[in-house]
């Protein structure tokens, strides 16, 4: 059999886009950086000894079989130092820095730890290949009962390092689990090997790479939507003729703008895809292990929520956490909540009950009730959330680990939503989308971004901090309380995230889809600060994007642009389906995908057209007039946009 030798142009427009592709993988692809070169040094790769030692612990704990076992103070983890593989007698500050941060790493997710420091007649040897353990190691492993063994060794090879980590069971020496890592050397891990740079001495320390500045900025948005661009162009021949053709003939504006929504939805499922891939998870944290719990208050602000409150309390007071105190602030309730509250403050001790009589003048109702609770509250962190939240037992836990390891001032977790029906799921997943696109929470955590986020359902903040910010005073009469919150904390300087916790937090949200339209009717307007200018470009956008494809369908008269349309309807259920996953809802409601933009426009329009006309709104049985609430901070701003 003969073979033909195909030679291609190296220019060729396909071709020089697929090299463009290699090398944006290259570039941007964050393991490779600039493959430990100097200039990877200039530009910074620095190592986090504490992120590596904590990755390096829950790779081996997730990897391990048969599993360790967590809280067992009677069979400890034994941990080692991490040693030169070129000398197995001799560590280093890296090494025993790094040890300290593994160590770290186990007892945050709650496994009991002994440090052993290597010495001559206890170490590790290397025998064929295989990291084996010393026999005094082996017999200390054994007699002390541990449940294994970590030993950890480094390379050194020009600028890069090669990490083997085991995790042994003593006595039969079965690797249970093995981690192996290539990092690139900057200046501090030199330093601590006790070498140094063999370049100019007037080198900068290496700090935040470029290319992680660049791959949390808005410029690499940017290079993707152009990148999409010379794909199609490069790739598809007959979309571009298509374009060309367009503007010989006028302008076939559908068509061009067919491309444009098709582009832009591919960006929007870019930027919130990689974001949410970036969020942290509640669950990826155990419950809190320390000796000595801080002390943690729930503020429940509640009106008229007589049907729901018992199950939530109910769930809240099954926590499992020590040191809690539960405050339910009864906001003026016209219904049976009272009684319900008084029935379950009999038999639950712990529960502390505050009676609102009368709303003090410029206060929101909630806000008010907010500030009271949190007044009486003696928690080192308040937790605000609603009347109807229902919780897993190791919420609180997990979140108090979380808030100590991460050394967060502010910490507040996304919801599940247990709302029945295909279409009420669309209409949380559009509102859901929208939020992520406007207020990129995977960003809350960079203390130079400009990002924020407050949620409802979980708002956890330091009662030093909530303090310190002026608490509700600054936002008394703003109806979307918990997102400015966030952006308090956040402008104060102090550290925030936001985190997913679709497993530990759920609600009935609303019950069916009217529900939810009179539920924002209240707060759509104030996302524009009670301002009609904003509304027009937002309402042309949200038909641009997700109501023009459908009918872009029916109203083009060429297939080239039908396509185009097509798989700008297909990327908008691809989104939903997206959402879906990470929420626990069914991939089948993302049919219902394309109804929530109609309902969205509508909720708009009508919002500012009740608020305008009762100059104001009408919120649990009070009237705020439209001057007092334009006189609130806008949520989001121009310079918001631009410096996130």
């Amino acid at each position: 059999m003969k073979y033909r030798k195909y030679s291609i142009p190296l220019f060729r427009s396909g071709n020089a886009v697929l090299l463009l592709s290699v090398g944006a993988i290259l570039l941007f692809g964050g393991c490779s950086r600039l493959n430990c070169t100097a200039l990877e040094n200039v530009l910074g790769g620095a190592v986090d000894l504490v992120d590596l030692g904590d990755d390096i612990a829950g790779d081996l704990i997730y990897d391990a079989m048969p599993p360790l076992l967590p809280g067992m103070p009677d069979q400890p983890v034994l941990v080692t130092t991490v040693v030169d593989n070129e000398d197995l007698t001799a560590s280093s500050p890296f090494g025993r820095n790094l040890q300290n941060h593994i160590v770290g790493g186990f007892i945050a997710r709650g496994y009991t730890v002994r440090e052993l420091k290597l010495t001559d007649s206890l170490r590790v040897l290397d025998k064929q290949g295989e990291f084996m353990l010393s026999r005094n190691l082996d017999e200390i492993g054994t007699t002390q009962r541990a449940q294994a063994v970590v030993t950890g060794t480094y390379t050194i090879n020009g600028r890069v390092m090669y990490l083997s980590f085991r995790l042994v069971t003593p006595g039969s020496k079965v690797i249970r689990s093995a981690k192996e890592l290539r990092i690139c050397l900057d200046e501090n891990t030199l330093e601590l090997l006790g070498l140094g740079f063999e370049e100019s001495s007037d080198m900068e320390p290496p700090g935040r790479s470029l290319l992680d500045k660049i791959s949390d900025s808005p410029l690499l948005d940017l290079f993707f939507l152009a990148y999409v661009v010379a794909i199609i162009s490069s790739w598809h021949p007959c979309l571009i003729s298509a374009i060309h053709t367009a503007g010989k003939n006028q302008m076939n504006l559908l068509l061009l703008l067919a491309c444009f929504i098709l582009l832009l939805k591919l960006s929007l499922l870019f930027i919130i895809g990689r974001g949410l891939s970036k969020m942290k998870n509640l669950r990826d944290y155990l419950p809190s292990s320390l000796a000595e719990l801080p002390l943690v208050s729930i503020i429940v602000p509640a009106r008229n929520e007589g049907d729901t409150i018992e199950e939530a309390l109910s769930s809240l007071l099954d926590l499992e956490y020590e040191r809690l105190e539960i405050i339910v602030v009864n906001d003026r309730s016209t219904d049976h909540t009272g009684e319900v509250l008084r029935e379950l403050k009999k038999r639950h001790k712990r529960l502390n009950l505050i009676e609102i009589k009368d709303l003090p003048p410029g206060w929101l109702g909630k806000c008010n009730a907010m500030h009271q609770g949190a007044a009486v509250a003696r928690g080192d962190y308040l937790l605000f959330t609603d009347a109807d939240i229902i919780m897993e037992k190791s919420t609180i836990s997990r979140a108090v680990a979380v808030v100590q390891k991460e050394g967060l001032d502010h910490l507040s977790l996304f919801f599940k939503n247990l709302a029945p029906g295909g279409l009420l799921n669309a209409m949380v997943l559009d509102l859901g989308g929208g939020l992520m696109a406007l207020f990129r929470p995977w960003k809350v955590s960079d203390p130079v971004s400009r990002a924020f986020m407050g949620v409802g359902a979980f708002n956890m903040v330091k009662r030093t901090v909530y303090q310190a910010i002026g608490g509700h005073e600054g936002i008394r009469m703003h109806p979307i309380d918990d997102v400015m919150l966030g952006k308090k904390i956040k402008r104060a300087g102090y550290r925030q995230d936001c985190m997913l916790g679709f497993d530990f937090v759920a609600v009935h949200w609303y019950d069916t889809p009217i529900a939810m339209i009179n539920g924002l009717m209240k707060n759509m307007f104030s996302v524009f600060c009670f301002r009609i200018s904003p509304i027009l470009p937002v309402i042309v956008l949200v038909v641009l994007v997700n109501i023009l494809p459908c009918w872009g369908l029916l109203l083009a008269t060429d297939s080239t642009t039908r396509l185009i349309f097509f798989l700008a309807v297909i990327l908008h259920c691809l989104t939903f389906i997206r959402g879906g996953q990470a929420m626990g809802v069914e991939n089948a409601h993302a049919l219902y995908g394309l109804l929530p933009p109609y309902i969205t426009v509508y909720i708009i329009l009508r919002a500012t057209y009740i608020t305008v006309k009762n100059g104001g709104i009408d919120w649990r049985g009070t009237h705020y007039s439209l001057e007092e609430l334009r006189k609130n901070e806008p949520i989001v701003t121009l310079r918001d946009l631009v410096g996130w």
